[in-house]
This record gives C-alpha cells, sequence and structure tokens, in this order.
C-alpha cells in the first residue's frame, strides 16, 4: 500500500455519504422500545416458568421423602416375632401354634 493511512481518512471523510441516514434514528429508537417491551414480556414468563419448576421440584422432593419415610416404617412394622416374649401375639412356641402343625 503506497497510501498513507491519513489520506486515506480524509479521502472517507471528504466523500459523500453512499445511503441517506437521516431516517436511522427513528428506527433504531423504536426497535430499543420493541425489544424492551420483549424483555418485560420475556422476564415475567421466565419467572412464571421458575416458580413452576421450583414447585414442581419441591413437589417431588416431597414425594419422594414421603415414600421414603413410608418404606422406613413399613420396613420396621414388619419385624419376627420374639420367640422368648412372654405375651407375645404369634409366639411359634405357643400350644395353639404347635397344635396347628400337626
Amino acid at each position: 500500500m503506497t497510501k498513507n493511512l491519513d489520506e486515506l481518512a480524509r479521502a472517507l471523510r471528504d466523500a459523500p455519504p453512499d445511503r441517506d441516514l437521516s431516517a436511522i434514528e427513528p428506527l433504531v429508537w423504536r426497535r430499543l422500545d420493541d425489544e424492551r417491551s420483549w424483555a418485560f414480556f420475556g422476564s415475567a414468563i421466565s419467572s412464571a416458568m421458575s416458580v413452576r419448576a421450583f414447585q414442581s421440584a419441591l413437589s417431588a422432593i416431597v414425594l419422594f421423602s414421603g415414600v421414603l419415610a413410608g418404606a422406613a416404617l413399613q420396613s420396621s412394622a414388619v419385624s419376627e416375632p420374639d420367640a422368648f416374649a412372654v405375651f407375645p401375639i404369634a409366639s411359634p412356641l405357643a400350644p395353639s401354634t404347635l397344635l396347628e402343625r400337626s
């Protein structure tokens, strides 16, 4: 390149614009207003979706903890009868149990 950068900048400055830019400012402001309105609705929608996701996650946690607690109670409720208890409900050495087997 034989031309200096300053000369190229001066030539560009002195050249007439190749497009009419007089109507660009209203277009920019209109587009910014459109973006702001969509951003407001988008944030409202995303916050509603995040609330719904939080409620769903909370419901899943509560359901899981209920199932877990129920399983723990069920496993503790079904226990082997104690053969040496004084008055057990189902004793394997009780006369009624021994007579039923024979």
